[in-house]
């Protein structure tokens, strides 16, 4: 029977966790039923019961793995080897035999037992220890997990933090005004279409005068223009893409954004008013009208002026590709995002669809394929491939409109998409 107890002792020494308090269990039996040393059993009992009851404490602590962490890990191992010990001793004060002998093993059983319950009481003082590492760890988590949450911008946020440093610029030279809902409203005469410019596929324009200058008023309008966009690219997001890019941009042939209005939902942008319009407004039909004998017409659309177009637009590109901050590709370069001042100098504008480089690459693919069909470089439309190349594109295809007169229009794409130079010629 001793022997079969021993051998049962050391098979429950190798099970970890919940198996430990079958092991405490058997201590307290043989505790109850011990021939010599009973009073010291029993006290041994009752200081592994005592372990038992912190073990199964720590065990309900739902998705804790105590027992498994190394830091605890191993003073429970050693607590388990503890354990098997004292179930022998136990055990072994329940067998009978001559007097002489269980006088002489009796001794030295006692010996053992208060040896063996010296320990389990330090190991008693261990568990506070260790439910405070555990309870430490997971409030070291909880805060960690909060901080990270809280440093998880949301969009809105984000949105915010970027209209923020446009407003609050060291040198007041850089800064870019917030304008209220009401002075849009009186700049434009409540947005009225007497005030409209431009009704294009992502924006309604206007003319307004704030502070006694001519402005041009940008207001986002995805909802009543019809452009079919990707789900991920929102009022918001086109916004806020345009304000994050633009203020770091500083050409004379960039447009140049005065402020921006996001009461009442608005997401609005501000900018220098250009007397010329867009490409498509003036210059297009200024061509067509040169090529049909218009005398007055010629006489402003000379050769000079369209090479000072070509070479500003070109001079705008190489700022964004390679003089700016980061690199930054347009990605709708069209005539009608070239404006033209008073003195025809083009300037590129509308860049809520523009895209920064990451540092370092030369090339990034995208899954949100954006842009006018016409005017977008093949590998982009196809495959997603966006790079410098692709804003140099939709350039060749305006210097083409600017040199030959004619439009890149849609029944040209359809009959000439594959062959440009058979359009041109």
């Amino acid at each position: 029977m001793a022997s079969e107890a021993v051998s049962m002792a050391a098979n429950i020494a190798q099970l970890t966790g919940v198996d430990a308090l079958g092991l405490i269990t058997m201590i307290v039996e043989a505790a109850k039923a011990a021939r010599r040393n009973k009073r010291t059993c029993l006290e041994l009992a009752r200081l592994v019961e005592q372990v038992g009851d912190l073990l199964r404490a720590l065990q309900e602590q739902t998705g804790v793995t105590v027992m498994e962490r190394p830091e605890t890990s191993a003073p429970l191992r050693e607590l388990q080897e503890t354990l098997r010990r004292a179930h022998e001793l136990v055990e072994s004060c329940r067998r009978r035999g001559s007097y002489p002998r269980r006088l002489f093993a009796g001794k030295e059983q006692g010996e053992s037992l208060r040896e063996v319950q010296s320990k389990i009481s330090i190991y008693l003082q261990l568990f506070p220890i260790i439910c405070h590492i555990d309870g430490t760890r997971l409030l070291v988590r909880v805060i960690a997990d909060g901080a990270a949450a809280a440093r998880s911008p949301r969009p809105e946020d984000e949105e915010d933090e970027v209209l923020m440093s446009l407003t609050n610029r060291p040198n007041p030279q850089a800064r870019f005004e917030k304008f209220s809902y009401s002075q849009l409203v009186h700049a434009t005469n409540d947005f009225s279409l007497d005030s409209q410019l431009e009704q294009s596929t992502l924006a309604t324009l206007y003319k307004g005068k704030l502070h006694g200058n001519d402005v041009t008023i940008k207001r986002l309008s995805l909802l009543t223009s019809g452009q079919r966009l990707p789900e991920c690219m929102s009022e918001n997001e086109l916004f806020k893409n345009e304000i994050k890019i633009l203020p770091e941009l500083q050409h004379k042939n960039v447009a140049k954004l005065v402020g921006f209005c996001t009461e009442r939902r608005e997401r609005t942008t501000v900018y220098e008013f250009m007397q010329n319009g867009n490409f498509v407004d003036e210059l297009i039909v200024a061509i067509l009208q040169a090529f049909a004998g218009a005398a007055t017409a010629r006489s402003i659309l000379d050769w000079p002026t369209r090479f000072r177009i070509i070479e500003g637009i070109a001079q705008g590109l190489a700022y964004l590709h390679n003089y700016s901050r980061v690199c930054i590709i347009h990605r709708d370069l069209k005539p009608s995002n070239i404006l033209l001042d008073s003195d025809m100098n083009p300037k590129i504008s509308n860049f809520e669809l523009a895209e920064m480089l990451s540092s370092g690459t030369d090339e990034q693919k995208t899954d949100n394929v954006v842009g006018s069909i016409g005017f977008s470089a093949p590998e982009y439309m196809h495959k997603g491939i966006f790079s410098v190349k692709t804003d140099v594109y939709s350039f060749g295809v305006m210097v083409l409109e600017i040199i030959s007169g004619k439009r890149w229009t849609q029944p040209n794409q359809t009959r000439f998409h594959k062959d440009l130079l058979t359009w041109v010629c």
